[in-house]
């Protein structure tokens, strides 16, 4: 992308105006066609969390150095009310997108929040629409209810690894959802890897030490949540201080290292005492060791999701992110040398 004047971090910044905003996960294009036949230079799936399922996802293009935001139209055979868009990926061609199976604004479980929807990048269709370019694809969704939260709580518990202290509000959410002595759980970033498992990053709960969880995931999250319930937990040691916990916002995987986006947890959930920590890309190896640092960002900067997409000449070597706005999809890009 080219510099727009504006900079953050070395960094530059983009205002898109769209009729859904609010964006939470990027994921490379990974299908050479579609990236020719968006005429595109490079391209993410992009997610934004207050969206019902069909309308969640959007393109965003670059062509000729010039950003914009195509709505994707997800067909759906069955009508699925889920919302809270927070992570997507891709695996083989197909984007996945999962809810956060977090807690709504009545303090309670919400369980619209927990679906998985996935469609066929190859699938995808450009029309125009009332002189404006969208994409429609068929695509299929599932609603978990609170199968899915009931299910990483089990994990958590087999793995032995200490949360850190929950309030009240936390607390009684799990009650009220049948999880007395468990957690609310909120999926911010997810992630295949080449060996075909999945990686969930929770921005809550934390471990008891700070750092932030991931779920290493052997099958299909949909179908398959005796997977889930066994997965392997990692505590990926971002070197985060109990006193600042951070939980991962995004996740993605380059070149043998998880890359994520750290930041606070979710403040309501944490017990008292707590601060917020700097905002990071940093990244670890798959087992959670090794940190790296690769920017800092202000507490309050509300980085959601990162990225490094693909490009029609290959791998990308800049990075993009997303913040979240409700006015704007904005977008930090890697000014290429």
């Amino acid at each position: 992308m080219a510099p727009s004047g504006e900079a953050d971090n070395e960094l530059s910044t983009y205002r898109l105006k769209a009729r859904v905003r609010e964006a939470s996960s990027l994921a490379p294009v990974t299908n050479h066609e579609l990236l020719a036949r968006l005429d595109a230079d490079s391209a993410c799936w992009v997610v934004h969390d207050e969206e019902l399922i069909r309308s969640a996802v959007s393109l965003l293009v670059v062509r000729d150095g010039h950003p914009s935001v195509a709505p994707v139209l997800l067909d759906l055979a069955k009508r699925r009310r889920g919302t809270d868009a927070e992570s997507v990926f891709v695996r083989n061609g197909v984007v996945t997108v999962l809810g956060s199976a977090f807690v709504g604004g009545k303090g309670t479980i919400d369980p619209r929040r927990s679906f998985v929807a996935s469609f066929d990048e190859a699938d995808v269709r450009l029309e125009t629409s009332k002189g404006a370019r969208r994409a429609v694809v068929a695509g299929r969704a599932e609603l978990m209810g609170m199968d899915l939260t009931a299910a990483i709580n089990s994990a958590l518990e087999r793995s032995g690894v200490a949360i850190a202290n929950q309030s009240k509000v936390a607390r009684r959410a799990a009650k009220k959802a049948g999880l007395p002595g468990g957690a609310p759980i909120n999926i911010e970033g997810a992630v295949a890897l080449p060996d075909g498992a999945t990686l969930l990053g929770l921005r809550y709960p934390v471990a008891v030490t700070g750092n932030p969880l991931m779920l290493r995931v052997e099958g299909d999250v949909a179908s398959g949540l005796a997977a889930v319930e066994g997965a392997e937990v990692i505590e990926a040691k971002v070197m985060a201080d109990p006193g600042q916990p951070a939980g991962i916002r995004d996740l993605a995987f380059v070149e043998g290292r998880v890359h994520m986006i750290t930041a606070a947890s979710e403040m309501s959930m944490m017990a008292g005492g707590v601060g917020r920590p700097a905002t990071l890309h940093v990244s670890v190896a798959p087992d959670g060791t090794g940190p790296t640092i690769h920017r800092t960002f202000e507490p309050r900067s509300r980085i959601e999701g990162l990225a490094r997409p693909t490009t029609t000449g290959g791998d990308g070597d800049g990075w993009w992110y997303v913040v979240d706005d409700r006015k704007a999809i904005v977008v930090l890009g890697d000014t290429p040398a």
